[in-house]
């Protein structure tokens, strides 16, 4: 019998290799479509989570800084620096902290603890006067306060990093499963009509040599390949 299907070199005819590049085509395009809406998604949902928790660690800094400044008021008012040194110790005990400074109303530094940083991109920095203030005598009122200098207090963004760079890449293990079963589904449903195609074919290949023989396949189907096999038939 003639294999009109193959060349005589024993390679696979147009008919197979265009099947090929068919499947190939669309399952690149299904690839890149997923992949784009996915990571466009992912992209979109990872710059708002960043912005919410980096507003929250903004929060967190200026609340610390605020009540730090209310707690050396007395200890820079009574020159009482290792009071003062002892509380920036404390502020340590915050996984984020990076660096904290406090200096008089002259910009002097008079503290620090930690390490300073070069460029502020991966930290936020919350700045707090330290203020001394005196109640009246009949302790109803508050007198003006004494401005003594400043707190700086500077949290690193570190965590919050790490935190979205395990996010990104469970998205990228989510992204490559959805794939696999997307594209599994593809070349499942592909194969549904790419199969009794390559019988036709090879049917009307065999019918154009004279085979009146040959069986069309997919003739009790009652689809759109069921319609076709019945037009191939017609040529027997």
């Amino acid at each position: 019998m003639h294999k009109a299907h193959t060349n005589s070199n024993g390679t696979a005819g147009p008919g197979i290799r265009q099947r090929a590049t068919l499947q190939t085509k669309v399952l690149l395009s299904i690839t890149v479509l997923v992949t784009v809406v996915f990571v466009s998604a992912v992209a979109v949902a990872l710059y708002f989570v960043n912005m919410d928790w980096k507003g929250e660690l903004e929060s967190r800094s200026q609340f610390i800084a605020d009540l730090q400044a209310d707690g050396l008021a007395q200890p820079l008012w009574n020159f009482e620096l290792g009071q003062a040194e002892a509380m920036l110790r404390t502020l340590e005990r915050d996984p984020d902290f990076r660096f904290a400074e406090i200096t008089d109303s002259n910009g002097t530094v008079i503290a620090t603890r930690g390490d300073p940083v070069a460029s502020e991109k991966s930290v936020v920095t919350a700045r707090q006067a330290i203020v001394h203030s005196e109640t009246s005598e009949d302790e109803l009122s508050t007198i003006q306060g004494t401005r003594l200098g400043e707190l700086k207090l500077v949290l690193s963004q570190e965590r919050l990093r790490d935190s979205l760079v395990q996010l990104a890449a469970i998205s990228l293990l989510v992204l490559g499963l959805i794939l696999f079963f997307v594209l599994q589904g593809v070349v499942r449903a592909l194969r549904m009509m790419t199969t009794p195609l390559k019988g036709m074919v090879v049917a009307m290949e065999e019918l154009a040599a004279g085979n009146s023989e040959v069986e069309i396949p997919a003739l009790d189907r009652k689809d759109e390949i069921g319609h076709m096999a019945q037009a191939v038939q017609v040529f027997k």
